[in-house]
């Protein structure tokens, strides 16, 4: 999000179909500067009547081989996630990445690192109210995620980059249920009846498998956007 909440809550606010914005905290949106202008976000979401999902800091490095890094990546997610608490987010979504050189470390070894560091900040989020949302990655794909999955941890879907993340239609199909947001990043063109036309050949196959019953949270990035939904998903919650 580039643009200021101040300007983009209003403007999706306007759009009848939106009841979701998602937030990036970084640049001006970073969580300390939140944090000082909770009480203004969070009026003017309720003003407009729109739920807030929050993206973790991407500087956090929970994978890392360090463990200064680790544990500096560690409080800067639970200041962010107290912060989502305070701006009464209802998600947090979570990118597996790292700043090291992961052709000289084992991957096995990297994973289990943020898996285990995930796990505790999806406790953290729950003590605080707040849903963590793990998104696929090239750290960490979508066939990689059973130690999160099954311990009840959610997973975001960036439906623009799914397929590179390992999450096939089928496989998504079969494990909907783990997925509790969905960020349509990047999507011009979408007709607001189009059932997911403007979407590319591999996206629309996303979206269509999470079908129409499928309950969960969906957003444009407030820079991206705002845009119309795709007819698959809108029944479920239609947001931006």
């Amino acid at each position: 999000m580039d643009a200021d909440y101040r300007r983009v809550l209003p403007a999706v606010g306007r759009d009848a179909s939106a009841d979701c914005v998602e937030i990036p905290m970084e640049g001006r949106h970073r969580p300390g500067r939140l944090r000082e202008e909770a009480g203004e976000l969070g009026t003017l979401a309720e003003t407009y009547g729109l739920d807030i999902v929050v993206d973790l800091p991407l500087s956090a490095d929970l994978a890392s081989p360090s463990e200064q890094v680790r544990g500096g990546s560690r409080e800067l997610c639970q200041d962010a996630v107290e912060v989502a608490a305070a701006v009464d987010a209802s998600k947090a979504t979570l990118v597996p990445r790292t700043c090291a050189l992961e052709s000289a470390y084992d991957d096995v070894e990297l994973r289990g690192r943020f898996v285990e560091l995930a796990l505790d900040l999806n406790s953290y989020a729950d003590h605080a109210g707040v849903e963590l949302c793990v998104a696929p990655s090239e750290l960490l794909p979508f066939a990689e995620m059973d130690p999160l999955t099954k311990r009840d941890v959610a997973v975001c879907l960036d439906a623009v980059r799914a397929r590179a993340t390992g999450l096939d239609p089928d496989r998504l199909r079969d494990r909907r249920d783990a997925i509790s947001h969905v960020h349509l990043a990047g999507l011009p063109g979408v007709e607001p009846g189009g059932d997911a036309a403007g979407l590319d050949d591999r996206t629309e196959a996303h979206v269509r498998a999470l079908g129409h019953d499928w309950e969960g949270s969906v957003t444009f990035g407030a820079g991206d956007g705002p845009g119309p939904i795709p007819a698959e998903l809108r029944s479920a919650h239609p947001t931006t």
